[in-house]
C-alpha cells in the first residue's frame, strides 16, 4: 500500500512538473513569435495628459511582444494585466489616480486611466503645490493660471514629493482644511460656483479660521464648530443681504449670530 501511494504522488509531481515545463516552454515560444507583436495600443479615460504621453511613458511600444509586458510581474501572466507597466506609467504621471494596462493577444494594449482633479492649492517658496482632494501632490503651478481654485494658507511645508501625500510640518492644520473645503464645497446646488468666488483659507490658527471671499469679505468661523449651518449663513448673507461693493469682516465669534464690520 505505502509503494502504491508513493507511486501515486510520484506520477502526480511528475504530471505537474511537465506541466509547469510545457506552460513555460509556450510562455517562451509565445513571448518570442512576432504573432503577439502589439500593433495597437488604446488609451483612454485621459483628459490631462495627451494619449501619445502615456505611452511614451511606458515601455509599451508598437512591435513590442504583449508577452514579455505580461511577464515582467508573474501574476500578469494569469490576468492578462501589465502591472510592471501600470505601476511604471503612474510614477512618472502624477496626475493618474487609477490605472489598468490589459493585454488582448494577439496583438492590442488597451490603457484605461482616470485622472485626479486639482482641488487646492498650497503657498511654498513663491510657488503653489497644486493638490486634489485626496491631498496627493499634483505639481507646482503659478496660482494665476488656477483662479478659480482657492489657496489654502497656514499649512507649513518643509518638502514634498510629487505623486505623494502631503505631509505638512503642522499636521493638525491639515484637518481643518479638510473640514472647511469640504463645508464650502458642499454648499453649493447645482450649477453653483460658490467655491470658486472664495480665494484662499487660512487654518494656521486653530481657534481662528478665515474664509477670503472675492477679494473684498474675510469670515471668520472661529474654531469651526457649527461650520455647516455657518457656511450657508455665510452664503446667504453674501448674496441676499450684502451689496457688491461692500467689502470687511464677517465674524462668527462673537455671538450666536455674524457681526459685519465694513472696512474702512
Amino acid at each position: 500500500m505505502k509503494t502504491k501511494e508513493k507511486n501515486r504522488i510520484f506520477n502526480v509531481a511528475l504530471k505537474l512538473i511537465l506541466m509547469f515545463v510545457f506552460c513555460l516552454g509556450v510562455l517562451l515560444l509565445a513571448a518570442l513569435s512576432p504573432v503577439f507583436g502589439i500593433k495597437a495600443i488604446d488609451v483612454c479615460g485621459n483628459a490631462i495628459y495627451e494619449k501619445q504621453t502615456i505611452i511614451d511613458m511606458s515601455d509599451a511600444a508598437i512591435g513590442e511582444n504583449g508577452f514579455r509586458l505580461l511577464a515582467e510581474n508573474v501574476k500578469g501572466l494569469f490576468t492578462f494585466r501589465c502591472y510592471a507597466l501600470e505601476k511604471e506609467i503612474s510614477g512618472k504621471c502624477p496626475y493618474i489616480k487609477e490605472i489598468r494596462a490589459k493585454f488582448f493577444p494577439p496583438d492590442k494594449l488597451k490603457i484605461e486611466i482616470s485622472e485626479r482633479k486639482p482641488m487646492c492649492m498650497v503657498p511654498y517658496l513663491g510657488t503653489n503645490i497644486l493638490l486634489d482632494e485626496e491631498w496627493h501632490i499634483l505639481d507646482t503651478v503659478n496660482a494665476s493660471g488656477y483662479q478659480d481654485l482657492p489657496v489654502v494658507n497656514g499649512i507649513r511645508v518643509k518638502q514634498y514629493e510629487l505623486g505623494q501625500a502631503l505631509e505638512p510640518e503642522n499636521p493638525e492644520s491639515l484637518p481643518r482644511a479638510v473640514k472647511l473645503l469640504d463645508a464650502l464645497k458642499n454648499a453649493d446646488g447645482p450649477d453653483e460656483d460658490f467655491i470658486r468666488k472664495v480665494d484662499s483659507i487660512d487654518v494656521g490658527d486653530a481657534s481662528n479660521a478665515y474664509v477670503f471671499y472675492e477679494g473684498r469679505i474675510v469670515a471668520n468661523f472661529g474654531d469651526l464648530r457649527e461650520l455647516e449651518y455657518r457656511v450657508r449663513v455665510l452664503k446667504h448673507i453674501l448674496l441676499k443681504n450684502l451689496k457688491k461693493e461692500d467689502k470687511g469682516l464677517l465674524d462668527f465669534t462673537v455671538g450666536k449670530d455674524p457681526v459685519f464690520m465694513p472696512e474702512r
